[in-house]
């Protein structure tokens, strides 16, 4: 058995994630057990670092947009790439159908 602490720069005590795994003898290989990045809470230590050697402040307002009035790369990039630096893009059609069914002032809670 091997154990590894998830990097977030704090003890496991506090955001009570240990990666366990095992070494597969037939394969010569270690295999870990994994648990989804989205839980852990709060903002990733490489975001924090990134956001203060830009002096950005992480989080915040996160919005929802369509793409932009005007592209300045083909409509592919826009729909593999993430470019929105941090907000969440849909394609027009979607942002409309976002509009049509929403009302003025309500929460959206966006899962991964």
């Amino acid at each position: 058995t091997a154990q590894s602490n998830y990097l977030t720069g704090a003890n496991p005590s506090r955001h009570g994630i240990v990666g366990n795994g095992w070494y597969d003898r037939a394969l010569a290989e270690v295999h870990f057990w994994k648990q989804s990045n989205h839980l852990v809470a709060g903002p990733k230590i490489w975001d924090e670092l990134r956001a203060r050697k830009n002096r950005w402040a992480p989080g915040g307002a996160i919005m929802i947009h369509g793409l932009p009035n005007a592209p300045k790369h083909p409509p592919a990039y826009y729909a593999s790439s993430d470019w929105t630096d941090g907000c969440i893009a849909l394609s027009n059609s979607d942002m409309v159908e976002v509009w049509l069914r929403t009302q003025d002032n309500i929460p959206i809670d966006i899962y991964p």
